[in-house]
């Protein structure tokens, strides 16, 4: 298994990236990077090339996966939602994405995927299962695949759990749009581990923080983590896991310990 950090969650520049890591987290001896879409799409090319696609370059780390990839204001469900919109901003995304080098696209983006008041919610899924179908298309040009995440109930009220975003995967029936699983989402939506099997085949990328906090995992937390790792050994995955945990009050120290205890987890 190959582990990675979500660099957004240590952001302290004014896009909100976290492009300063990249460097660090090479050094702490991490495989790869997670990088947020919405966050660089807010940059000039100049930002963009000089901030985010040179330091990565230089630092080693493969940009493997993409996360928050639409804005709050580019609204997918609802009846502001406009498909053309969507399609348009994620053509321009899924660009920066491959200039990276990234292969997956996170679909969780809550504030613009949320249902709005008194909008149906199968017409909302039917929304983004339509969404989804052309975007498998568009982002296989770019040799990108779309994972569905499903997020805890506190932030989303679609597809928050892994048997709704399995279903929503189904309905989309495009190769380029798999699945995500989220131990820190599962844990507070009350999924057990359990539930990774049925992402059995389906299975393209992970996420995990502590529940508690969103902070980093570490031995004798109180939560399960072997059980999820044994989860995903059952599903077959052996692929990318991505630490999206703060971790500002930590110490670089901190984040190797939980890159260390994880990768024990997985030996």
């Amino acid at each position: 298994m190959r582990y990675g950090y979500c660099v957004n969650m240590l952001a302290e520049d004014t896009y909100g990236v976290g492009y300063a890591w990249i460097p660090r987290l090479a050094g702490l001896g991490f495989d790869y990077v997670d990088l947020p879409m919405a966050q660089m799409m807010n940059m000039d090319n100049t930002d963009f090339q000089e901030l985010v696609a040179a330091p990565l370059k230089a630092s080693g780390l493969p940009c493997v996966c993409v996360n928050n990839l639409f804005p709050a204001s580019i609204r997918l469900t609802g009846p502001e939602a406009v498909q053309s919109t969507a399609l348009d901003y994620c053509r321009r995304a899924f660009e920066r994405a491959a200039a990276l080098g990234a292969s997956r696209a996170v679909f969780g983006s809550s504030g613009a995927r949320n249902v709005p008041l008194h909008w149906p919610h199968e017409q909302a899924l039917l929304q983004l299962a339509e969404l989804l179908t052309q975007l498998g298309g568009v982002a296989k040009e770019y040799g990108i695949t779309l994972v569905i995440e499903p997020l805890n109930r506190g932030e989303s009220n679609i597809i928050t759990s892994i048997a709704e975003g399995l279903r929503l995967c189904k309905t989309a029936a495009h190769e380029n749009v798999q699945m995500l699983v989220d131990f820190y989402h599962m844990s507070l939506s009350g999924e057990d581990a359990s539930a990774v099997a049925a992402a059995t085949g389906a299975l393209r990328h992970v996420h995990l923080a502590r529940p508690l906090g969103r902070g980093l995992p570490c031995p004798g937390d109180g939560e399960d983590y072997a059980g999820f790792f044994a989860a995903l050994q059952s599903a077959g995955y052996d692929g990318e896991l991505s630490i999206e945990a703060y971790a500002h009050a930590c110490t670089a120290q901190d984040i190797t310990n939980t890159l260390h205890y994880l990768r024990s987890l997985s030996s």
